[in-house]
């Protein structure tokens, strides 16, 4: 999970808050013929580089590949449906035909992100579904972090237990950085099957780039290559890509010269 920097408002759903308090979101998403939801959904998208809050995958520019997540529950208060903090551009978690069935990830067990946690909320009853503090949100995260570890055997995430150790995240209802995180990949599913598969690509893909660069000798092209995959914006899977870069030698090594 990396930082999101959230666009500062006007736009269109802050407007039509400050006009409609007491408005809930499925009246924004109707106002204006839906078209103001349409512009504050390609502003969240635009402040996220197109990829998931969550997992980091790329949603790309297909409408049905991605949603507006709430990351407090709606159900708990009509403020939390169109408070412009509250809202965060997620993937579908896992939940489409072509994830499910073509490439046989088996669903619930394959959710993940907002669509895991909804799923949560629905099974246990008794959640209180304020999920701040209980959780991290990408917005207290700081812009460099390494509060995740990647195994690269099995793609993976696990908490950084060093450095959750000596590191805090605002916000924090539990007792340790480290069960923060560790919740974090709980509640949204974020070492299920499908994704760590996608990570394990990512990774073979740099194998691949380091492999080829040693062959020909070619430092530049490794050295252009690690630029491109740390380099603003964030690109898909960007907490893995940086795991990597971070433990390889060979990149440090560039970096540091």
């Amino acid at each position: 999970m990396i930082k999101i920097n959230k666009s500062l408002p006007p736009n269109p759903l802050t407007i039509f808050s400050g006009i409609n308090p007491n408005a809930d979101w499925n009246c924004f998403r109707n106002w204006n013929g839906g078209k103001d939801y349409k512009e504050v959904q390609n502003i969240v998208f635009s402040d996220q580089n197109q990829l998931c809050a969550y997992c980091e995958v790329n949603t790309g520019i297909t409408p049905l590949n991605k949603r507006i997540e709430h990351f407090v529950s709606k159900s708990l208060n009509i403020r939390h449906h169109t408070d412009w903090f509250n809202i965060f551009g997620v993937c579908i978690g896992g939940s489409d035909h072509d994830n499910s069935e073509l490439r046989g990830y088996r669903l619930p067990e394959n959710l993940s992100c907002d669509a895991h946690k909804a799923r949560l909320e629905t099974k246990y009853r008794h959640l209180n579904r304020d999920w701040s503090g209980v959780i991290i949100n990408p917005l207290h995260l700081p812009h460099e972090h390494n509060f995740f570890s990647f195994d690269k055997s099995s793609g993976e995430l696990f908490a950084n237990v060093q450095y959750c150790e000596s590191n805090n995240i605002e916000h924090n209802k539990h007792d340790s950085t480290l069960n923060l995180v560790r919740k974090t990949l709980e509640v949204l599913n974020l070492n299920c099957s499908r994704l760590c598969a996608a990570r394990r690509e990512i990774f073979f893909g740099f194998e691949r780039q380091v492999k080829q660069a040693r062959k020909t000798n070619d430092i530049e092209r490794l050295a252009k290559f690690a630029v491109f995959w740390s380099s603003y914006p964030s690109k898909e899977f960007q907490t893995t890509r940086n795991i990597i870069l971070r433990e390889n030698i060979a990149i440090q090594k560039l970096i540091s010269e």
